[in-house]
């Protein structure tokens, strides 16, 4: 797996050469942080084929399965194999259209606050977290598997922001820059 990882508790400098920074107003900047439509598409798509193709390959089975070379399976064991197959996958089909669902009905904001970030958690995003900025401690962003993630370190807790939920690449780096200048503020 690839993993790149940066320490982010200087400053960053937007295209102009200046730092970014916010006004001590009270302002509130919001960012949708949601998975992408064509995520969920394209995940309920694949797996309604696997489901498909493989509970047509469990109802039409009459052979027996090797798997890896290692594990060989009679036309009975080969059969619930590919019933199992077909039932997980369609469970993640079950999962893409409950994700579907939420996002309608509630979709998910990640709010900076005046005081603190507010940030969705948990799964399908249904708690969210409180992190006061005089909280956070460390910054840090990894590149795990082509995935941006951005590290909240705060109260030795880890809280993570994920880039493929925001908007686009512009709310990230807005996000991060801001965060990390809340950081580098209490570290000063």
């Amino acid at each position: 797996m690839d993993v790149t990882d940066r320490n982010l508790n200087l400053p960053t400098e937007s295209a102009s050469g200046t730092t970014p920074r916010r006004e001590a107003s009270s302002t509130r900047d919001e960012y949708p942080y949601n998975p992408r439509w064509s995520a969920i598409a394209a995940a309920a798509a694949f797996f309604a084929l696997c489901a498909a193709f493989m509970g047509y390959k469990a109802a039409h089975n009459e052979a027996g399965l090797i798997i890896n070379g290692l594990i060989e399976l009679g036309p009975t064991g080969a059969t619930v194999f590919y019933w199992v197959i077909a039932g997980a996958s369609a469970c993640f089909v079950l999962m893409a259209i409950l994700l579907t669902l939420r996002r309608l009905a509630r979709p998910r904001t990640l709010v900076l606050d005046d005081d603190a970030l507010l940030l969705p958690s948990g799964c399908f995003q249904t708690r969210v977290d409180r992190i006061n900025y005089s909280d956070i401690s460390q910054v840090l962003e990894r590149q795990v598997a082509g995935q941006t993630l951005l590290y909240i370190i705060a109260n030795g807790l880890q809280f993570t922001i994920a880039e493929s939920l925001l908007p686009n690449k512009q709310a990230y780096h807005s996000v991060r820059s801001f965060l990390t200048s809340r950081a580098h503020a209490k570290a000063a």
